[in-house]
């Protein structure tokens, strides 16, 4: 997929700044710009950012979440056939949880889910890598 900053400069047709153009944002609003940039796959992509809330260190911890349940299922968390559907289904939380017990084991289905928890304030690793939000 396409790396898009939504917040930067505009391009002109050649894909380069032109003199009658707007220069880049100064280093001040660089912060602001990363809050808001759209950076990777579909799948991958955590609700606040989809939803243009702006983001931070918590959607890296939605993604590790996502990764983790397909190294253990096999397909991503939000799997479907269109890109459409699959952020339909990230904003809707619609996870393919795997119907059979020995897939995933409940530890696995804990920490993934609280990894997938939609408030980014309440998302496991919210406060750090040594939070003690599991069970």
């Amino acid at each position: 997929m396409v790396t898009d900053d939504l917040s930067g400069a505009p391009m002109g047709s050649s894909g380069f700044l032109t003199s009658h153009e707007p220069k880049a944002p100064s280093s001040s609003s660089k912060d602001t710009r990363k809050k808001h940039s759209v950076v990777g796959t579909p799948d991958y992509l955590a609700p606040e950012i989809l939803l243009g809330m702006g983001h931070g260190k918590t959607a890296d911890w939605w993604s590790v979440g996502v990764i983790l349940f397909e190294l253990l299922v096999g397909t991503p968390p939000f799997n479907a056939e269109t890109p459409q559907q699959i952020l339909e289904n990230i904003i809707n939380r619609d996870i393919s949880w795997p119907s059979a017990p020995e897939e995933l084991s409940y530890e696995a289905y804990d920490l993934i889910d609280k990894m997938l928890t939609e408030n980014p304030v309440q998302r496991l690793g919210a406060t750090g890598a040594g939070s003690t939000q599991l069970n």
